[in-house]
């Protein structure tokens, strides 16, 4: 007796790969799974930006932020950016607009354990949450590139830098410190990390896409 066949013809075999493969397709999983690789092209792009001369790049600074990784393989940031329902985004929303951000009383000393693991986690959940922001703003900006519409791109690129800007002089003031290990000065730094990740797409359409 040989092994039996699962399939009786190669037609039956590429139908019921094309079943399993529409399944996945339309599953959460799978979506997840295709935003997340389409995370990972998009940081490879950023990536490259580091290898433009330096007569047509933005300031180095916003590059160093742009490029920096982000932890797409921490659970809180894969339920906040496919599943945000399964989290609590309640204190999210003071965060993501442009600081200086309006401080909260807040009496647990900034050095404790339990301060810092909470602000680690909510970095982690923030991250999901711009990461589904920025998805949604880069198809909006991809629909102005392929209608050819490079002056208003260039107008959200000027808007997006002029934003960084501004953050990143509040944080050469010293408004917030690093060495105070404050929520403010962790969720500026993630501002600045996010607006220059914005801005190097934009860039890119519009000024070097040809």
């Amino acid at each position: 007796m040989g092994r039996r066949a699962n399939y009786l013809t190669l037609a039956d075999r590429k139908a019921s790969k094309a079943v399993r493969d529409a399944k996945y397709v339309s599953s959460m999983r799978g979506q997840a799974q295709r935003r997340l690789t389409r995370l990972a092209r998009k940081d490879k792009e950023l990536e490259e930006m580091r290898t433009l001369p330096d007569t047509v790049t933005p300031p180095q600074q916003l590059i160093d932020y742009g490029t920096r990784a982000i932890p797409t393989e921490n659970e809180f940031f894969q339920r906040a950016f496919s599943d945000p329902g399964t989290l609590d985004l309640s204190d999210c929303n003071r965060w993501l607009g442009i600081p200086p951000f309006i401080s909260m009383q807040d009496d647990t000393p900034t050095h404790s354990p339990d301060y810092r693991a909470y602000t680690s986690n909510l970095k982690n959940v923030m991250h999901g949450v711009r990461a589904g922001l920025q998805q949604s703003m880069d198809a909006k900006s991809r629909t102005l590139f392929e209608k050819g519409q490079m002056n208003c791109l260039a107008d959200d690129a000027g808007e997006a830098i002029a934003r960084w800007e501004k953050a990143y002089k509040l944080r050469e003031q010293g408004l917030y410190r690093e060495d105070e290990f404050s929520r403010e000065y962790e969720m500026l730094e993630h501002f600045l990390q996010w607006e220059a990740r914005g801005y190097l797409t934009l860039y890119n359409m519009a000024f070097l896409s040809e």
